[in-house]
C-alpha cells in the first residue's frame, strides 16, 4: 500500500479514511483500519469502504482483461 503523502493524512482520522478506501498490498494495514472504524462517522466509513470496492473492481477488471 502507498502511504499517505504528508498533505494527505494530517489527522488520525485521515489516515485512517486513507487507509480504508485504498487497496493495501499488506492485508494487516486494512485489518488495523477495521479495528478502528468507531472513531469515523458511519457515512465517512461506508463512503471508504465503497471506494475500496471501486479500487478493488478496477484492479479485478483490469486482471481479467490482461489474460
Amino acid at each position: 500500500m502507498r502511504r499517505p503523502l504528508r498533505g494527505e493524512a494530517r489527522s488520525p482520522s485521515d489516515w485512517l479514511g486513507v487507509l480504508l478506501s485504498t487497496p493495501a498490498t499488506e492485508y494487516s494495514q486494512f485489518a488495523a483500519a477495521l479495528a478502528f472504524l468507531g472513531h469515523l462517522p458511519p457515512a465517512e466509513v461506508a463512503a471508504r469502504l465503497e471506494k475500496q470496492v471501486q479500487h478493488l473492481q478496477e484492479q479485478i477488471s483490469n486482471a481479467r482483461s490482461a489474460d
